[in-house]
């Protein structure tokens, strides 16, 4: 489900897992030291309302943030990609 849309051209996008249980894990595309596009995990996991905090403090820094969520028990990113591992979005 699409939590917020943010400008069609611009802006990060995180992708909050979440969990029957409460638990989310959070998600961002970002750019590689290639400067490739990919996803790097940002949070989790742990409470929904952390994830919700931290999107809600970014997205006052980009109001162009689009937020997706998915359902799933495992907290995974829904399309299951190589996560980028160096430095942060």
């Amino acid at each position: 489900m699409v939590l917020r849309r943010g400008d069609p051209d611009a802006g990060i996008v995180y992708v909050k897992a979440l969990a029957r249980d409460g638990q989310a894990t959070l998600y961002a595309q970002a750019r590689d030291s290639d400067d490739a596009l990919g996803w790097r995990y940002v949070m989790g996991p742990c409470p929904e309302a952390e994830i919700d905090e931290r999107i809600d403090r970014d997205r006052r820094i980009d109001s162009d943030m689009w937020t997706v969520e998915v359902l799933d028990d495992a907290m995974r990113h829904p399309l299951d990609p190589q996560l980028i591992k160096d430095g942060f979005a």
